[in-house]
């Protein structure tokens, strides 16, 4: 069913207000009364794009599904949803935490309050926030990044769109620009653990350990200070991690370690003692 019949099919039914489809269908000659909203410029650690660089498949192919003044308001039935886009950021943002900000249009937030427009957002797979505005009206959106979901490289971020409706086409949304603004996390060893935590000599444990920000090297030492083993992350999920076999002759007991987190040769995050029984 095309939009016209969506249109035509729900305000026969009465079952929506109708100024809110008044404006999707008229979308275009609404856009184009406002005049034009350009992207604003980048200030320090700001990345961002109002011109569409990717696809439903991430082949880094546009798809017309955002930016510009001609931005399309995209329904969940289109052949391009979910809207995707990608903002590059420099190697030195990896960890770091982040906010996002858009430029949407048509949020229905308000208008139909048994059934109302749901936009999910996500960065990088991970869920953010779910879009806000009014019907007819452009906005602008502002969600926080947690750290380690940002990379360095592309970052990419969907946005979902009518997820109350899926498959329904009742409401749209259209994005004209975003922007990541990038804020530095300091390295640091966020939680630290073992397992198991009760173990006999001669057996093994995984230490793990879950940082923010860029480490060279994780390392975990006994209370005398000496080297036990050092982590290693080869998935780059933030969470470093090493198998260590307990000595033959170590003492029943409490055993106590410190992990140190080491940033170009310095030591910038240590982690209190964990008793290994």
């Amino acid at each position: 069913m095309n939009r016209s019949a969506v249109f035509a099919l729900c305000a026969a039914a009465s079952l929506f207000a109708g100024a809110a489809y008044a404006g999707d269908a008229n979308f275009a000659t609404s856009r184009a009364a406002a005049g034009p909203n350009k992207m604003p410029i980048l200030g320090p650690g700001e990345y961002g794009t109002n011109a569409d660089n990717e696809n439903n498949a991430g082949t880094g192919v546009p798809d017309g599904d955002m930016g510009g003044a001609g931005a399309p308001c995209v329904f969940n039935t289109d052949a391009y949803s979910p809207i995707e886009y990608n903002i590059t950021l420099p190697a030195g943002a990896a960890g770091s935490a982040g906010t996002l900000h858009m430029n949407v249009w048509d949020v229905d937030t308000n208008t139909d309050p048994g059934n109302p427009e749901v936009d999910k957002v996500y960065v990088n797979n991970t869920y953010v926030g779910t879009l806000t505005g009014k019907d007819n009206t452009w906005g602008v959106n502002y969600f926080n990044i947690p750290p380690n979901v940002l990379k360095g490289g592309k970052n990419r971020v969907k946005i979902t769109p009518d997820t109350r409706n899926p498959g329904g086409g009742i409401w749209c949304v259209a994005v004209e620009w975003g922007i990541i603004k990038v804020t530095p996390t300091t390295p640091d060893i966020v939680r630290a653990w073992v397992s198991p935590v009760r173990q006999k000599a001669g057996q093994y444990v995984n230490f793990f350990a879950e940082v923010t920000g860029v480490f060279s090297a994780v390392t975990v030492y006994n209370n005398a200070g000496a080297k036990i083993v050092s982590l290693t992350d080869p998935d780059g999920d933030k969470v470093w991690s090493a198998q260590w076999k307990i000595p033959a002759g170590q003492a029943k007991g409490d055993f106590k370690f410190t992990m140190k987190g080491v940033k170009n040769g310095a030591v910038v995050s240590t982690w209190p003692a964990i008793k290994v029984q």
